[in-house]
């Protein structure tokens, strides 16, 4: 997961490198659409690293509309992979980093998608002991917007239109829409597999434990496994194949709790902790 910063610009010099020195302490990227700046603006912003500047064309004069900014910074944003937290911001709001890298340090497990994150802000009222905190326009304007569904049906690979209606309050009819285009291609398999115990070379009673743990990395959900064979081969040097002489043992237990080395089986996601082969 990224944060990515989102900031419209139009000549916030006097403000801005104060700004994405603060954005620069939590945020991975950070977005600047700049509305055709007359100032230093997109100077400071070239000292940043963080920072990608979205430069509008000269000849581009709806770029100056703030509601255009926007759109062009979320644009950019959907380029980034992943589940990422788009931190939408003003040059003249200024977040203390310590305070937002500890509260991503504690809500980590509550941001997933369509989680609305809404800070409070507190303009400065006739000095900087003072600031004014009620329900008027200098309070906040929005309350928790988000939505967000899993899909109940597993869909057969091809295209589809994703649409979202909403419904008004106000007029009692489903008059907004969202669409968005996806293509659902087909599972494909890769399988993971390790034993634990016994280690190899290890030597042994003729009643002995195994133990390891199965998962198939391209399964939509769940470990994509649901029983474990044990078979025994004979020690002579040869890879141990399906008709190969061998004595089979026992299905084993599946689905108990075990750690899963990220040695053997790379990145692996929280469903995958409890999958467990055992027999004996």
């Amino acid at each position: 997961m990224k944060v990515i910063g989102l900031v419209p610009v139009r000549n916030e010099a006097w403000v801005l490198e104060h700004s994405l020195a603060s954005l620069s302490g939590f945020c991975d990227v950070i977005i600047v659409s700049d509305q055709h700046s007359s100032d230093d603006s997109r100077d400071i912003c070239r000292r940043f690293p963080r920072v990608v500047l979205l430069d509008p064309e000269a000849t581009d004069m709806a770029g100056r509309l703030p509601q255009k900014a926007r759109w062009r910074l979320l644009d950019a944003a959907r380029s980034y992979d992943g589940d990422n937290v788009l931190w939408c911001t003003d040059a003249d709001e200024l977040t203390p980093p310590a305070a937002v890298r500890s509260f991503f340090s504690h809500q980590a497990g509550r941001l997933v998608p369509g989680v609305a994150i809404a800070c409070r802000y507190y303009h400065l009222w006739g000095s900087t002991a003072r600031f004014r905190d009620d329900l008027s326009i200098y309070g906040p304007q929005f309350t928790n917007s988000g939505f967000t569904l899993k899909i109940p049906v597993t869909l057969a690979p091809g295209g589809y239109t994703v649409a979202t209606f909403a419904h008004n309050a106000l007029t009692q009819q489903f008059d907004a829409v969202a669409t968005a285009h996806v293509t659902i291609t087909p599972a494909v398999s890769n399988g993971l597999m390790n034993i634990d115990t016994p280690t190899a070379g290890a030597t042994l009673t003729s009643a002995f434990e195994v133990g390891g743990w199965a998962i198939d990395m391209g399964a939509p959900t769940g470990t994509g496994v649901d029983a474990v064979r044990f078979f025994v081969f004979p020690n002579d040097g040869a890879a141990p194949v399906p008709w190969a002489p061998r004595r089979f043992v026992y299905f084993g237990g599946y689905s108990a709790i075990v750690p899963i080395s990220l040695s053997q089986s790379g990145t692996v996601t929280l469903r995958f902790q409890r999958c467990i082969s055992r027999g004996s």
